[in-house]
């Protein structure tokens, strides 16, 4: 229906948006420090601006948004959305308490919210199952692509114009972006009528609810990688403010540091993530699950020796491994779940995962790191936020563990769920038994 190139297209702008959505995050980060110093705030309150604010926000409006991705035109979701995110991000760069950046960054919360899911669904009907984990391998990449242009962009502009400078420059692409979305993408339901009758038909919400709950591999998915999210997100947010603490470096250096070290990384990673599991595992699950499982315990020992080393470039090295193994199970695992659902609840799986991870990951993982450094630091001084992430770190172990009980459930369900379709497709075309009268 679509040809080659136009579905390269549609990747690559959906990436490009992933990319742009994340950056307001990611540089948030490399400027808590200058923020913090404006409106002389505690760590706690620093873990609740980058953390729950934002996620409470961003992770339940992603449900009602999925659900209208799930029934209408999901290329008009995303352009609106993105269009909000952009005025919202620009209106960081002029507020004048902490209160008033409370707000604004709630209203870029609920515009990202908007992004993902409707995407997300969007890749699933572009590309067959046969390529969609490297689709959305591709598609992940943008995370890194976004950490390796914020946090250079966000340290140089904040050492030459200050950082509300940084985000009125990222937000205007934004509004430039959604118009090119808006009139150049197509919506595949629009072009095909595919899903016109089962629009009508359309599962509740509790039925969605109902039918993820009933599913335990989609469970032990779900607490998989929000513990991977508690971890990497509750250190990573903090990643600028620790070394300009413990090794005295500076916005702008940290930003080329951490932007090449985080962004070529984590792009290596989550590409790798999703060819190594395409290339070798394609055909076994259970084997996906366990490469996974692996990658999330190994994070914990590297990104320990990052935070406990007394030199600041064997420091900024460890951040290497670290960052490729925590990144290389987003595309897989993303996959794994569109299979274990039907088509007509894949944005709503999709949000209801958002929800729970981002409440947990995003939210309470930054929060937790702010609430234990603020009470270790009359003990530990400057060292209270290093010990903070070690402590948080420790969760990762949990995310290894259930990536790997999921591979005793993954296949008996996945069976289970084609058995269903064939039986429900049976009965769609089974005649009706004809009536002889006498």
């Amino acid at each position: 229906m679509f040809s080659l190139a136009y579905k390269r297209y549609v990747l690559m702008t959906l990436t490009i948006i992933y990319t742009l959505s994340f950056m307001d995050r990611i540089m948030i980060g490399i400027l808590m420090q200058p923020i913090k110093e404006e409106f002389l705030l505690s760590d706690t309150q620093l873990g609740f601006l980058t953390g729950i604010a934002f996620a409470l926000f961003y992770a339940t409006m992603g449900i009602p948004i999925a659900r209208l991705a799930d029934r209408g035109n999901r290329v008009t979701i995303i352009s609106i959305t993105l269009a909000l995110w952009g005025g919202m991000v620009m209106l960081c760069g002029l507020v004048t308490n902490f209160m008033q950046l409370i707000l604004v960054r709630i209203g870029a919360a609920v515009g990202e919210a908007g992004c993902f899911p409707p995407s997300y669904s969007l890749i699933g009907d572009y590309y067959p199952v046969s390529e969609r984990t490297r689709a959305l391998s591709i598609y992940m990449m943008g995370i890194s692509i976004s950490i390796a242009i914020s946090y250079m962009l966000a340290g140089w502009i904040n050492d030459a114009y200050g950082w509300r400078t940084a985000f009125l420059f990222v937000g205007l692409p934004g509004l430039l972006i959604a118009i090119v979305v808006k009139f150049t993408l197509r919506e595949p339901r629009c072009d095909t009528n595919k899903y016109s009758a089962n629009q009508v038909s359309m599962p509740s919400l509790g039925k969605v609810f109902s039918l993820l709950w009933r599913q335990k591999t989609y469970r032990y998915l779900v607490a998989a990688i929000t513990l991977i999210n508690f971890a990497g997100i509750g250190v990573g947010q903090w990643y600028a403010t620790f070394f300009i603490r413990s090794h005295s470096m500076t916005t702008g250096e940290l930003g080329v540091w951490l932007g090449l070290i985080l962004g070529i990384s984590g792009a290596v990673g989550t590409y790798l993530g999703g060819y190594i599991v395409g290339r070798y595992m394609a055909n076994d699950v259970r084997a996906q699950l366990r490469f996974m499982a692996v990658s999330v315990a190994l994070f914990f020992p590297f990104t320990l020796m990052m935070l406990l080393a007394s030199n600041k470039h064997f420091a900024l090295f460890m951040l290497i491994p670290g960052s490729m193994l925590a990144l290389s199970i987003y595309g897989p695992v993303f996959s794994i779940i569109q299979q274990l659902v039907s088509e007509k609840i894949r944005a709503m799986a999709i949000a209801v995962t958002l929800l729970i991870l981002n409440l947990v990951g995003m939210g309470l993982g930054p929060q937790v790191v702010g609430i234990i450094s603020d009470y270790l630091t009359p003990m530990l001084g400057v060292d209270a936020l290093r010990i903070a992430m070690v402590i948080v770190t420790f969760v990762a172990f949990g995310s290894s563990y259930y990536f790997w009980i999921a591979g005793k459930t993954i296949n008996k369900e996945l069976s289970e769920k084609q058995c269903h379709q064939v039986d429900s497709c049976t009965s769609q075309i089974e005649p009706e038994p004809v009536k002889v009268s006498l």
